[in-house]
């Protein structure tokens, strides 16, 4: 083994067990929804399977037109987790709430749907010209326990899968990204001894 095939392999093993470490660390998962780091891995076992199909379909092309496309490959997995990101970030600052609202200490999911009581807590707020964000309207009930009833079970549901499937679809492109552009740019010439096929 040589030393690119070294820095491509460390390469793709760092980036994705870095990328997942940091998610976790900058609280990027869904609160109390998979044990820590799982979905992350998740995510990258798909990717791997995803690339694995992909290295299966190109094997048998030259080497500079493998390595166009493993670079294209990775360029638009790299677009798409952009655009994902966005979207995930956007509905988890909607949708993932901190409690109490003053000085948040613990987060929790909350649904897209108020119950017939949390639109009469909204409305009484409103009356009252109290602050209605979501923090507020689950201080208004008395506490967190109180969240199934301002949002309907089914919302928070919703929600909640939303979110851990916006994840994971994050990681996966994430994943494939940094797997696919390592491999474009430090593959080496060997149909037989394929760098992605390697690392699974």
């Amino acid at each position: 083994m040589n030393t690119k095939e070294i820095l491509t392999k460390s390469g793709q093993l760092i980036g994705i067990t870095t990328s997942v470490i940091v998610a976790e660390k900058i609280k990027a998962q869904p609160p109390g929804q998979w044990p820590e780091y799982d979905a992350g891995w998740v995510g990258s076992f798909f990717a791997l399977i995803i690339l694995l199909i992909i290295w299966i379909i190109v094997r048998n092309y030259n080497y500079k037109f493998m390595r166009t496309i493993w670079i294209v490959i990775g360029s638009i997995f790299f677009f798409f987790f952009l655009f994902a990101s966005f979207i995930y970030r956007n509905n988890k600052e909607k949708y993932v709430v901190g409690f109490p609202p003053e000085n948040p200490k613990d987060y929790y999911i909350v649904g897209d749907a108020l119950s017939k009581y949390g639109k009469g807590l909204k409305s009484n707020a409103i009356q009252r010209r109290l602050p209605i964000d979501n923090s507020h309207l689950i201080k208004y009930a008395n506490g967190v326990d109180s969240i199934t009833s301002i949002w309907t079970e089914g919302s928070i549901e919703k929600v909640t899968m939303g979110l851990v499937n916006e994840y994971t679809l994050v990681m996966v492109l994430l994943s494939g990204a940094i797997f696919s552009l390592i491999e474009g740019a430090l593959g080496k010439n060997n149909e037989k001894n394929n760098l992605v096929l390697n690392c699974i």
